[in-house]
């Protein structure tokens, strides 16, 4: 959400008063629209299109880190069963950057279940997992962009 500020006529004291007004663009106060002519109009913000654009890119972003995260997670399960050198747990490590958020979703869930964990502490692990799929997503995303 973009604030632009509007100047407004003249007050009775020759100062110039500004009013805080909420845009979708800043094109929209390029363009001279202040006051309700946004809401009048439809444009930006007042539509909700910026708000939920937004919303939609830490949705895709969100299901794209948990995809990537997923797909990383199985091909290393088939790929090295068990870490047993001092190489592999290195490399265990390296993977779970990348692979932490579904492995992490799939311990608290397999716990809550089992009741070893409370609620609370699943919604916990669910909510750092679904900050890291966030990050993971964007990064894959910004490189996928790049190509």
């Amino acid at each position: 959400m973009f604030y632009a500020v509007a100047s407004m006529p003249h007050s009775w004291d020759g100062y110039r008063r500004a009013k805080v007004i909420r845009l979708g663009t800043v094109a929209a106060c390029q363009r001279g629209i202040t006051g309700h002519e946004a809401c009048k109009r439809g444009l930006g913000a007042a539509r909700g299109v910026t708000m939920l654009h937004d919303l939609y890119v830490v949705a895709f972003s969100m299901a794209t880190g948990f995809t990537a995260s997923g797909i990383i997670a199985n091909l290393y399960m088939l790929l090295f069963p068990k870490a047993e050198s001092a190489m592999a747990r290195t490399a265990h490590i390296g993977v779970m950057i990348f692979a932490g958020p579904s492995v992490l979703f799939k311990s608290s869930f397999k716990a809550l279940r089992e009741h070893k964990s409370s609620a609370g502490a699943f919604w916990l692990a669910s909510a750092v997992s679904a900050y890291w799929s966030l990050v993971l997503g964007l990064v894959v995303l910004r490189i996928a962009i790049s190509l």
